[in-house]
């Protein structure tokens, strides 16, 4: 749904611009259809059969920030996602600047859009096939491989578009990986409580990669070094989630509710 509306939300905005809409007109649009849509839906969520809600923690939240396991997903958020955000708010423009048609530029928008959707249902497969940390490893690493094959793609003047689809889908595989393993980690009772600070990684590559992938388009006219920067932060995120998780500590079971208001 998330890679899908992308889609859909593109294509709509270029026939308002076409009909001379303004940003902030689009932006209305989007508040006052998306915003009762979602509160709409918001009501007929609950919990699958079967789910139990009463279990404990595994954890005090006050000794949350002292635990590695956190600061490994913390990390991982930030250096595999960061190069998706650089390319998916920058893919036209990176486009053009590498010679290729508006046209072409905006369809690779769209191909990301698809890479990304189909990667989020792939990548919980490849948790179920491969458990959390490998899955979490082949999905920094193909990020970055993903960039590379991106600025190929740029200087060679052929496969832009499967390029495109290759950065979306691997940026929205870790999205089905990341929830998954904070569930293997700390059970599922705390997902919402420890995703909601692992996806703080997420927000702050939002504004950390865009920023410094347009800092270095100013100063050496080309996309290309910015993008190299960011492969190497999507590498040196996997060095680091690989070194934090080597060996998973011990995991304190709490016998009591205690620790749900600690």
């Amino acid at each position: 749904g998330y890679g899908a509306s992308a889609i859909i939300l593109t294509n709509l905005a270029r026939v308002m611009f076409s009909h001379d809409w303004t940003v902030l007109q689009i932006f209305r649009f989007v508040a006052l259809v998306y915003g009762p849509m979602i509160m709409l839906m918001g009501l007929l969520l609950s919990n699958p059969p079967g789910v139990r809600t009463d279990q404990t923690v595994d954890f005090r939240r006050r000794t949350l920030l002292s635990d590695r396991r956190f600061w490994a997903m913390f990390l991982a958020m930030f250096a595999g996602t960061l190069p998706g955000l650089v390319v998916n708010g920058n893919l036209r423009p990176i486009g053009q600047a590498f010679g290729f048609s508006e046209m072409i530029a905006l369809q690779a928008i769209t191909m990301f859009a698809i890479g990304s959707a189909t990667g989020r249902v792939l990548g919980g497969y490849a948790q179920d096939l491969f458990g959390g940390r490998r899955a979490l490893i082949l999905a920094l690493g193909l990020i970055g491989l993903s960039i590379l094959s991106l600025i190929g793609a740029g200087l060679s003047g052929h496969g832009w578009l499967p390029a495109a689809l290759f950065v979306g889908f691997c940026y929205g595989g870790g999205f089905g990986v990341y929830p998954a393993q904070i569930v293997d980690l700390y059970g599922p009772r705390v997902l919402g409580t420890i995703y909601a600070l692992v996806m703080l990684g997420h927000g702050l590559a939002g504004q950390v990669g865009p920023f410094l992938a347009g800092l270095s388009k100013d100063h050496t006219g080309s996309f290309v070094p910015g993008l190299i920067g960011v492969c190497a932060i999507a590498l040196t995120g996997l060095a680091a989630f690989a070194w934090l998780t080597r060996s998973r500590p011990a995991i304190k079971h709490v016998p009591t509710d205690e620790a749900l208001v600690s």
